[in-house]
């Protein structure tokens, strides 16, 4: 079965959620607000609106290639320095080769407001209007970003979406889940890995790969399960071989049109789309997209669910996935999984023996914080910070030069000196007040930690959080080196000791709700830095 998945846009926010369709035949919302409009609602056409100066002039030119902005006359300077005088500022330069448009972003004030639809050949793009220019009162309530963004949206073609199941008979005892697999954010986790061609003919065969999904789901059977409930209402995984999600698709766009991988949401293009808002019971755990892309290139999309496993344990199944495909056998030389999360069961009686702040309720803005807003809907941004090796030599060296060792001889390690760097950074742009107390997350692989350590192949949900709680004000103006300290200390607390406590902590809580997590828990004032190092290859 072949379909296309075409993609609309209309730029009013980050959100997902807040894009909606704008039809040609809909009514252009923003439609003689200007001086100077001009409509062309053909495929090929495109509309423009905004006031421009008399002397610049418009005209469509079919031959030109997509993003390639000859279509605009007089010129294409002409045009960006237009853009440019109404504070539209790309990232990297406006005349882009084909097929590449790089995101812009503005912050315009008033009535002065820049919008385009365009479409060709199916492609549509656009620049964000601000909200409250538009007369459609169906979209007030997506008025909330003062941001204007620019996006090419690829083209991808579905070639193929089918389900892979067990390639044999496997258990299918339900799996119980322990108080951490409850308490992660029940959503799943999308990533993205991209591929370089490597000149083989069989380069990411999708059969290939399909069939050696099959036979990884026999080792890893719970993966091709699906979520439940046991007869006391708790979370659990019945193992049923029902199978995951396996998508091939392709696109006309190359790895050069991604602008270095910068976060983009074209990148949610490359992950399986699944309603995950129906019945647990109906809903894969993981699934599978392989897009190909004309260069050759390949990306492999993966939306695992959190409550099946963390990042360690989804790296060891895909591992376990690729193994067994560039080996073409049944069976993997990676460690096997183990499945006995009773290994995170509470001890009987429970008897947890320290003040578990990382289950507290997170610190809340308050009134005094300066420009901060906490109800105020603002944009998300991502960004990519590159850092070479002699900048971070530079840094480090700078902020600990005798961060090291301490008087004990204890370490501290680039991590937590970053770690440490983003936190007073973060408070210092967020505009803390001095008095506010800010709390830092930070991630612990607890499998090592315990004692004995879990088995190797450990596979379920293994992360605990160290915490530590400061004022803003303590943070930004103490040395750099304290604040290491304080990230020292919190992730030192994380031993068997603690770990069993908090597994305690847990069970006698009557509720495991309130200490479910997720965004709202890191949110301002509070910060979550977590490093996917070992999460980097697969």
């Amino acid at each position: 079965m072949t379909h296309h998945k075409t993609h609309y846009l209309f730029s009013l926010s980050h959100d997902l959620s807040s894009f909606v369709e704008w039809p040609a035949k809909r009514p252009n919302p923003v439609n003689g607000l200007f001086d100077r409009t001009v409509t062309s609602l053909s495929p090929t056409g495109w509309h423009l609106s905004k006031s421009f100066p008399k002397n610049l002039s418009f005209r469509k030119d079919n031959s030109s290639g997509f993003g390639s902005w000859n279509y605009l006359s007089p010129t294409d300077k002409q045009f960006e320095s237009c853009l440019r005088n109404s504070t539209l500022k790309p990232r990297k330069s406006f005349i882009q080769r084909e097929h590449t448009i790089d995101w812009f972003s503005s912050k315009l004030t008033g009535e002065e407001v820049f919008s385009i639809l365009t479409t060709f050949q199916e492609h549509k793009f656009t620049f964000g209007i601000k909200t409250n220019n538009l007369q459609s009162s169906s979209q007030e309530h997506k008025s909330t970003v003062p941001n204007y963004r620019f996006c090419y949206l690829m083209k991808i073609k579905i070639k193929e979406s089918s389900l892979a199941t067990p390639a044999q008979e496997t258990s299918n005892k339900p799996l119980w889940t322990s108080n951490l697999d409850v308490l992660v954010a029940r959503v799943p986790v999308p990533t993205v890995y991209f591929y370089k061609p490597n000149g083989c003919s069989n380069f990411f065969d999708a059969l290939l790969l399909k069939e050696a999904l099959c036979k990884a789901l026999v080792l890893f059977y719970p993966v091709a399960g699906r979520l439940g409930y046991d007869e006391n209402g708790r979370i659990e995984i019945k193992c049923n071989g029902e199978g995951v999600l396996f998508v091939e698709a392709e696109t006309d766009s190359a790895f050069d049109d991604f602008n270095d991988f910068e976060p983009s949401l074209e990148f949610m293009q490359l992950i399986p789309n699944v309603d995950y808002s129906g019945d647990i019971s109906s809903t894969p755990l993981v699934a599978f997209q392989i897009t190909s892309f004309k260069c050759g290139g390949v990306t492999l999309g993966i939306n695992l669910h959190h409550s099946l496993a963390d990042g360690p344990s989804a790296l060891h199944f895909i591992n376990t996935w690729a193994d067994i495909a560039c080996r073409g056998s049944s069976t993997s030389t990676l460690l096997p999984p183990s499945y006995d999360r009773t290994l995170l069961q509470a001890r009987n009686p429970p008897a947890p023996a320290f003040h578990h702040i990382e289950y507290d309720p997170s610190p809340s803005m308050i009134m005094n914080t300066t420009h901060l807003d906490p109800q105020s809907n603002s944009t998300c941004t991502s960004a990519v910070f590159k850092v070479s090796s002699e900048q971070q030599h530079n840094m480090l060296k700078k902020h600990k030069p005798t961060s090291s060792s301490t008087s004990t001889g204890a370490k501290y390690s680039s991590y937590k000196t970053l770690a440490a760097h983003i936190w007073r950074c973060t408070c210092k742009a967020r505009g803390l007040a001095n008095d506010q107390p800010t709390k830092l997350y930070i991630p612990v692989d607890g499998r090592s930690r315990l004692n004995p350590p879990l088995p190797p192949g450990f596979f379920g949900n293994a992360i605990f959080l160290a915490t530590s709680t400061a004022l803003a004000g303590d943070i930004q103006s103490e040395p750099l080196i304290d604040t290491v300290r304080r990230i020292y200390e919190a992730v030192k607390r994380i031993d068997e000791d603690y770990i069993r406590s908090a597994l305690d902590y847990l069970q006698v809580q009557p509720d495991l709700a309130p200490f479910s997590r997720g965004a709202h828990t890191y949110k301002c004032p509070n910060l979550n830095v977590n490093s996917w190092s070992r999460l980097a290859h697969v």
